[in-house]
């Protein structure tokens, strides 16, 4: 069967914070203050994610960064194979990383609520003065990225198929409900 989602058009305004991952596992979190500019155009199709999670590719655009030397707040936690350089020198250790040594999987775009929105992809980047340019290139040749939606080919949905449906709330709390609680359901 065949799903559609609304496209989220990517700007700057809503986006809190990013988390960049990359192939090695690390990942670099990057303040909303550090965002200069953000644009991407995804492909019309979804794919399964990390965790069995469902997430957009992007096909074009660019994050522009002025970075600081600290980070702040949620924004403080990296995960990098060297953090003591990571430590010493914030910026040149994420400079040095992402024009040199590349890597960039995913990013994951924060909202006010702090819902992680996943994106793939892959970036060549580049310094410009006081500025640090990850431009994304294409994923694929001539994949369909010009829909406002995106869709999915997915097994129809059916209780006998669920082992759990997690229910998250804008509040951050959830519940989780097993199969064995669920009566109906038709989506």
């Amino acid at each position: 069967m065949e799903y559609f989602a609304k496209k989220r058009k990517i700007q700057k305004e809503w986006v809190e914070g990013i988390k960049l991952r990359f192939d090695n596992g690390d990942s670099l979190p990057i303040s909303k203050t550090e965002i200069v500019d953000i644009v991407a155009n995804t492909y019309d199709r979804l794919v399964v994610g990390q965790g069995g999670v469902y997430c957009a590719e992007i096909e074009s655009g660019l994050i522009k960064l002025k970075l600081q030397k600290k980070a702040k707040g949620a924004y403080s936690n990296a995960s990098v194979y060297n953090q003591r350089e990571y430590n010493k020198n914030r910026i040149a250790y994420i400079s040095e990383r992402l024009c040199n040594h590349g890597g960039i999987k995913q990013i994951v775009l924060y909202d006010e609520f702090n819902r992680g929105f996943i994106l793939n992809c892959q970036a060549k980047c580049r310094i410009d003065g006081e500025f640090l340019i990850a431009e994304f290139v294409p994923l694929y040749i001539d994949a369909p990225c010009q829909s406002d939606k995106h869709t999915i080919l997915l097994p129809e949905f059916a209780k006998k198929r669920i082992s759990q449906i997690a229910l998250d709330f804008e509040n951050c709390q959830g519940i989780t409900v097993y199969n064995e609680e669920v009566v109906d359901m038709n989506l």
